[in-house]
């Protein structure tokens, strides 16, 4: 097996593991959702709105390192692979793209945790 294989082989292995932790990512989303509707119809609730909160900002973080992940894979990729495949640039812009908006969506649930901590209401 050549270099190249041995360095492709790993990095579908970590795209794997980054695929399941996305899907972990969805699992806890659904969690937070179905919270936020037993909220709404005054029953009893699956988190307290402390772990909810931490909850939420452990769930986005991890989103954005899952990010990180993937925008690295798309770039190692690019380097190892000696086809020059012509979409790589394309991969990586997307890459780049969605761990800046992951950024983004970390950014707002830390700065509504701010917000709720001082009017006490959060914004979703």
């Amino acid at each position: 097996m050549s270099n190249y294989n041995l360095n492709q082989t790993t990095l579908f292995y970590l795209q794997i593991l980054l695929s399941l932790l996305f899907i972990i990512t969805l699992i806890i989303s659904i969690t937070l959702s179905y919270n936020e509707i037993l909220k709404a119809k005054n029953k009893d609730v699956l988190y307290t709105e402390d772990l909810e909160k931490n909850i939420l900002i452990f769930n986005r973080s991890l989103a954005v390192l899952i990010n990180i992940g993937f925008l690295a894979i798309n770039i190692i990729d690019k380097k190892v692979n000696t086809n020059q495949d012509k979409y790589a640039n394309l991969q990586i812009d997307a890459s780049l793209l969605t761990f800046i908006s992951s950024l983004i969506v970390l950014y707002i649930a830390i700065d509504n945790l701010k917000s709720k901590n001082e009017n006490s209401e959060i914004v979703l």
